[in-house]
């Protein structure tokens, strides 16, 4: 029996820093006056963050969508509007934590709050675990007609914990393939049975996340795989459900657990991983090209194609670098109906770093037509799953081919899962009704 390596086990749990975070995320810290501590205070939908400086808010939200952007993904929301969840970034000496990392808890109504020690000790992991438990009770709770919160099973919160994480650094991926490899086979019956996150083992958080892409590819469809993690939270088994949904599961050597094992193998072992779908594939593309930072105290949101007189910012070409190994990283399972949209955001982001301004205007208007292009070709998908007998429009001509060898058409008939309104529902909002 394999066990996890003590350096990969720090990268799961407490290695990523706080600072990582900082890194990460496009903001930079506003300074505070002398004379007496400001108050800053953001909304990210259902989060309302409360903060001590710009740059600190700044990075709660981007987190805080992300968040929401997961969760939302697996579980039909109420119809009615979920509770605001206060999330306060306490840094040393406020916040009555007590010695805490972090203190979740609920109001007198029921609902819940966090209170974080938001200092160079919290790491990314916990802050995005934490914020992911809240939003997963309160959203059950308000489901249930505010009797069930308990009942949120720890591996969900845990595998959707993970993907946040993928979701901010897509490289994290790679490093959790790995750790996969390295660790012992988790029995899934004995994981899902499992209450609280502390009894969850590395290996279990680790299978946890791959759960859930193997859930995901292995039912499809949108309306699926949501009616399987609402069952789950109802209270219903996992395993029975996942059989019920899907019968052809339980015809694997060993059934469910057999189905399981020859899943997670072939995933941690497979070279690219399980290609994404289109809607994935359009909302990470459009998260890597989303650029925020704080100008004069102000947040500044903006694009790729508008960096040319910001390209040597230090932050900006920080996270410039940062984002070139997230799509080397995530090139390869990018749906094909967005592989060029990618690579040209590549080239954008190298012209800038290489500070040579015609290849940036050349790239950046190859980025726009591809990113065009393949929002046509993300519809007409989305209309071929719903009708293979509908008739498509006349389609635009594509873009010119790059002249270097590598590149790929896109084919929408490789997409792993229709698109549901890629164009709006790809772009993670900057400041909706209730950002503030």
């Amino acid at each position: 029996m394999k066990w996890i390596s003590a350096s990969l086990v720090s990268l799961l749990t407490l290695g990523i820093s706080a600072s990582w975070a900082q890194k990460s995320l496009d903001v930079g810290q506003t300074p505070q006056s002398d004379d007496k501590p400001q108050i800053f205070e953001g909304r990210a939908g259902t989060f309302e963050f409360v903060a001590a400086d710009q740059g600190s808010l700044q990075i709660a939200r981007k987190i805080g969508r992300q968040v929401l952007e997961v969760c939302d993904g697996l579980l039909t929301p109420p119809l009615e509007r979920i509770p605001i969840i206060t999330v306060k970034l306490a840094p040393d000496g406020s916040g009555n934590l007590e010695g805490q990392s972090y203190m979740l808890y609920q109001d007198i109504a029921g609902d819940y709050g966090l209170a974080i020690a938001w200092n160079e000790n919290l790491s990314a992991s916990l802050f995005t675990q934490v914020l992911t438990e809240a939003y997963l009770r309160q959203l059950v709770y308000t489901l249930s007609d505010r009797q069930r919160a308990e009942q949120v099973p720890a591996w969900l919160i845990a595998g959707a914990n993970l993907e946040v994480q993928v979701g901010i650094r897509p490289a994290l991926e790679e490093y959790l393939k790995e750790l996969g490899k390295e660790s012992e086979m988790v029995s899934l019956e004995e994981m899902v049975n499992k209450t609280d996150l502390d009894q969850l083992t590395p290996s279990e958080r680790i299978a946890s996340y791959w759960f859930l892409q193997l859930v995901t590819r292995q039912l499809g469809k949108e309306k699926a795989i949501r009616n399987y993690f609402d069952s789950i939270v109802a209270g219903r088994s996992p395993l029975e459900v996942l059989l019920q949904l899907d019968e052809e599961i339980g015809t694997f050597p060993g059934g469910i657990e057999g189905w399981w094992v020859i899943g997670f193998q072939d995933i941690v072992h497979r070279e690219n991983g399980i290609v994404l779908p289109i809607t994935r594939s359009a909302k990470q593309l459009l998260i890597l090209d989303r650029f925020e930072l704080i100008e004069n105290g102000v947040p500044l949101i903006t694009t790729s194609v508008e960096l040319w007189d910001l390209r040597k910012n230090a932050t900006i070409k920080q996270s410039i670098t940062n984002r070139l190994r997230d799509i080397e990283s995530i090139l390869p399972r990018v749906n094909p109906v967005f592989y060029n949209a990618f690579r040209s955001l590549g080239l954008v982001f190298q012209s800038l770093l290489d500070g040579n301004e015609d290849e940036f205007q050349k790239a950046a208007k190859s980025f726009s037509e591809e990113v065009d292009f393949a929002a046509n070709l993300a519809r007409d998908a989305e209309m071929l799953s719903e009708n293979p007998q509908a008739i498509l429009p006349t389609p635009s001509p594509a873009p010119a081919k790059p002249s270097d060898e590598g590149s790929q058409d896109p084919e929408p008939s490789n997409a792993a899962a229709p698109a549901t309104n890629v164009p709006a529902s790809a772009i993670p909002s900057a400041a909706t009704k209730d950002d503030s």
